[in-house]
């Protein structure tokens, strides 16, 4: 803005003009920008990505559900079922990574490797069907492997501390109610034992593959679900 600069008799002796910084509000109103952007991709993701194949989901269980079925219509069903469930599985990645979480199934921490003629797996889980289907998987490749199952943490901190030169992995999960997979860490780190705790979780937020690297344990952090492939992967480490 510019105002002339005026004598006592009225008349213009010269101009001032008037300058206003706008820099740290255009940076604010790009910053504004960018926020409404990533909530416009997330609204997408949320409303068409996942919505759209859960309900493909939904509508294949009830059409197995009222009308008889071959084998062979089962097995497109459960074909259907599996693309949905991977293409939804995409969809939470790209909805965490507009949000900065991490953005991979399995991380090695590579502190040490694993296999070592283990005696038997522990598997802490408040979930008791992940807990079934994972035992499957592990019996799949290691049929002879017993395989303790612990809906609990403190149920399982005690075993572990009553049965202490017995050769295990622990697959343990970090959302489990009252008492977490971190506090049993905290408590498992007390106990000096050597063997090796494989986080296997839901979590894809980068900050807990980061608070998991402080435990000297951890060896390994998957997301689950937990496969055959990566089963096979892990028994097939040898301690260095």
């Amino acid at each position: 803005m510019i105002d002339s600069i005026l004598d006592k008799d009225g008349s213009s002796t010269g101009n001032i003009s008037i300058m206003k910084d706008i820099t740290l509000k255009k940076v604010s109103e790009k910053d504004v920008q960018e926020q409404m952007n990533h909530l416009k991709k997330i609204s997408f993701i949320t409303s068409h990505e996942l919505r759209h194949e859960f309900s493909k989901i939904m509508q294949l269980i009830q059409t197995s559900k009222y009308q008889e079925n071959n084998v062979e219509t089962y097995s497109q069903i459960f074909a259907e079922l599996e693309k949905s469930a991977n293409l939804m599985n995409d969809a939470i990645y790209k909805l965490n990574d507009q949000i900065s979480f991490a953005s991979t199934s399995s991380i090695s921490l590579n502190k040490y490797l694993l296999n070592n003629a283990i005696e038997e797996i522990c598997l802490v889980d408040d979930d008791q069907l992940v807990n079934k289907l994972n035992a499957l998987i592990i019996k799949n490749v290691i049929p002879s492997l017993p395989v303790h199952v612990f809906d609990d943490t403190d149920e399982a901190l005690k075993y572990v501390r009553e049965n202490p030169n017995i050769k295990r992995k622990i697959f343990l999960d970090l959302n489990l109610g009252a008492r977490s997979g971190w506090d049993f860490l905290q408590e498992y780190e007390k106990m000096a034992q050597r063997w090796p705790v494989i986080i296997l979780t839901s979590s894809i937020d980068h900050a807990d593959y980061e608070r998991s690297k402080k435990f000297s344990n951890v060896t390994h952090f998957i997301t689950k679900p937990l496969t055959i492939e990566q089963f096979e992967k892990l028994s097939e480490l040898e301690e260095a």
